[in-house]
């Protein structure tokens, strides 16, 4: 009689990416405030923007008027340019809101993904940087007679590299699609550094579930 077959032990990277898939998603409250912040300032400076060409219309129209006739009592064009300017107004602030939404609701709905490749993409850094000394090696070796945690973090980080390229690669891309982004908004470098904290510190979780995953 044979005996029983001995079950074979899950690798180490599927359950590793099942950690990272079960953790939650970020909280990207903050960045969406940022994005809703420079939308609201873009709404104001429409609006006053808006306010400064009407009256500069409206007084060229004023002054034409004058000097055709001599004299002005009313203006038969003033509530027609007034028309037009909050059509023009209404019709700019009609797009703004949409380009709003439609960046918000996306952000939103691919935090799922994006929290967790960043946090794979922290683990592909930790591995890509990875690189333990043969010296540290061999005096854990001499100590202990046993293989250092550093040889098999060694092995580990091979693994991450080979599984995890393609999704740090797209992960990084995310990261400077939304820099542009926020910079397209007329945010500064400076700025753009504070407000992506939601999505870095996920890439710095991912680093140090890497190294401390032994």
């Amino acid at each position: 009689m044979g005996g029983k077959k001995k079950k074979e032990e899950e690798p180490w990277i599927n359950r590793f990416t099942r950690e990272i898939q079960q953790r939650p998603p970020a909280d990207i409250s903050p960045f969406l405030s940022a994005i809703q912040s420079k939308f609201g300032e873009y709404e104001k400076q429409i609006g006053s923007n808006i306010e400064i060409e009407q009256a500069k219309r409206l007084q060229l129209l004023q002054t034409a008027l004058m000097n055709a006739i001599g004299s002005l009592q009313y203006n038969p064009y003033a509530e027609k340019t007034k028309q037009a300017f909050e059509q023009l107004r209404q019709q700019k602030l009609q797009s703004l809101e949409q380009s709003k939404s439609q960046a918000i609701s996306q952000y939103t709905a691919i935090t799922p993904e994006v929290s967790q490749a960043l946090r794979m993409a922290g683990a592909y850094q930790w591995a890509k940087g990875y690189s333990p000394s043969e010296i540290e090696k061999g005096k854990v070796y001499e100590l202990t007679g046993a293989l250092p945690p550093t040889m098999v973090s060694s092995d580990r980080a091979k693994d991450i590299l080979q599984y995890y390229q393609p999704t740090y690669e797209a992960g990084m891309q995310f990261m400077q699609q939304t820099k542009d982004f926020l910079k397209g908004l007329g945010y500064q470098d400076t700025e753009i550094e504070n407000i992506i904290k939601p999505y870095t510190s996920l890439i710095q979780e991912g680093y140090e579930l890497a190294g401390g995953y032994l």
